[in-house]
């Protein structure tokens, strides 16, 4: 092995060391996330309600919970003439909430929850890679805190599959790179 050769590491090691090098994204990432979940908690108790109903069991919630039981089929018609059917739903999410759901104590909504915490993770840690490849570290922790303080970041809290394909998108941009090739995101250099 001559002095040049980079030296042979792990995969874990390899992952640690990328785990280290993101974990300013996904700490702020996750206090900015934990203050939002607090405040809602907060807002949901003096409503008389709870975070976790708000948070699991309603909009969407109830669709992917409906596929996850259920499986696809239902459909709603609306006094005005609109029909509502769960085959707009993408199968990737409920189907994990039902596996989640099966091998552990959590039921389809918690289990939605759990899904969703672990994927926001994965997605701000693909969206700080896509922004430390293409500018450094500094913009990737920017850029993962602020997909966090979105108007509509919220849906990264509750059992919704936003957080999932976020983190497929940006994982897979990371892996397309990887590749030798470069996904569209890392494809465009903006001027400044």
């Amino acid at each position: 092995m001559s002095d040049l050769a980079p030296p042979r590491t792990t995969g874990t090691r390899t992952r640690l060391t990328a785990l280290r090098h993101a974990a300013p994204a996904l700490l702020a990432y996750a206090a900015v996330r934990l203050l939002g979940v607090a405040v809602l908690a907060m807002w949901a108790g003096a409503t008389g309600g709870s975070a976790t109903y708000v948070l699991s069991q309603r909009w969407d919630s109830n669709w992917y919970t409906g596929i996850a039981e259920n499986g696809y089929g239902f459909t709603r018609y609306l006094d005005e003439g609109r029909v509502l059917s769960d085959l707009a739903f993408f199968p990737l999410f409920p189907g994990l909430e039902r596996l989640v759901a099966e091998i552990s104590p959590l039921s389809v909504p918690h289990a939605g929850l759990v899904i969703s915490a672990i994927a926001s993770l994965a997605a701000a840690w693909g969206i700080f890679a896509v922004g430390d490849l293409l500018y450094g570290r500094r913009v990737g922790v920017v850029i993962a805190v602020l997909w966090r303080v979105l108007p509509t970041a919220i849906v990264q809290s509750m059992a919704y599959a936003e957080s999932l394909f976020t983190a497929l998108a940006a994982w897979g941009s990371m892996l397309r790179s990887a590749a030798g090739g470069c996904g569209q995101v890392c494809s465009q250099r903006w001027p400044g």
